[in-house]
């Protein structure tokens, strides 16, 4: 008969083997080990059901935090305040997207903003794809007029992401959104939600114009209104349009979100 400390020792030296090979447990005598054999048996059992809840848990986390993401992207409005575009703004940037979730991968334009474009345009009845193809000629196509002024004459100024002008855009944004001209000013350079809201309300003075959406006539006019063709400018502009929106831009080319103010076809 084995003394207690021999016992001990033994055991101890049963869990070394099991923790080296599941297999050791196959050369040992089962009437002096069971005890000590059940005793790592339901450790391991429950060690396994930590595991197992552990990542039910982590899977539970994951699908909820799905559908609230989900939930956020289907649900949205036309941002005609600013509390709206801020409110928009701050539940698409806590998502924490990342460029699998970009509309266009490729544009170096961050998710969040590709995707209130998407929104904003489609509740407009304007396709994306001619607002990013605007953003991409008013940017030579590198996508860095955020923050940026361009200086046209002391008081005309292209402002931010799509180049919005202090003198044909900026009043109609301060009317609109009820704000002072530097507060306006300064929303159109920096905020780049902000600053498509306003380019969208230039579409819409244009779509004012016009019973059938035309992408190039839209953009002739969105430089140079409805006498573009006069302007050599606006002409160049329309042929840069030309060949992103039909070659680079071509997935969102229709407006899929029908909406009361929607009335225009879209010219293909």
């Amino acid at each position: 008969m084995k003394k207690k400390n021999e016992i001990k020792i033994f055991s101890s030296t049963l869990v070394t083997m099991l923790a080296l090979s599941p297999f050791a447990m196959l050369n040992l005598d089962t009437k002096e080990t069971g005890k000590p054999i059940k005793k790592v048996q339901q450790m391991i059992d429950k060690d396994t059901n930590y595991i197992q809840d552990e990542e039910i848990q982590k899977l539970l986390k994951e699908k909820e935090g799905l559908k609230q993401k989900n939930d956020i992207l289907n649900n949205y409005s036309k941002c005609d305040t600013l509390e709206k575009i801020f409110k928009r703004q701050a539940e698409l940037e806590s998502l924490n997207l990342t460029d699998d979730d970009k509309l266009y991968k490729d544009c170096p334009l961050s998710p969040e903003i590709q995707r209130f474009m998407y929104e904003q345009s489609t509740l407009n009845g304007i396709p994306f794809d001619f607002l990013l193809s605007v953003i991409h000629v008013e940017s030579r196509g590198n996508f860095n007029s955020s923050g940026q002024i361009g200086y046209n004459s002391p008081t005309s100024h292209d402002l931010g992401l799509t180049q919005q002008n202090t003198i044909s855009s900026l009043p109609n944004f301060m009317k609109t959104y009820d704000v002072n001209y530097e507060d306006g000013y300064n929303l159109l350079k920096d905020n780049d939600y902000a600053n498509v809201c306003a380019a969208l309300l230039v579409c819409n003075e244009i779509n004012n114009q016009f019973d059938e959406f035309d992408p190039y006539e839209y953009a002739g006019c969105y430089n140079g209104w409805l006498k573009w063709r006069n302007y050599s400018v606006s002409r160049e502009y329309v042929s840069m349009f030309k060949e992103v929106y039909g070659n680079v831009y071509n997935n969102y080319h229709t407006v899929y979100k029908e909406n009361d103010n929607v009335k225009k076809k879209i010219k293909k």
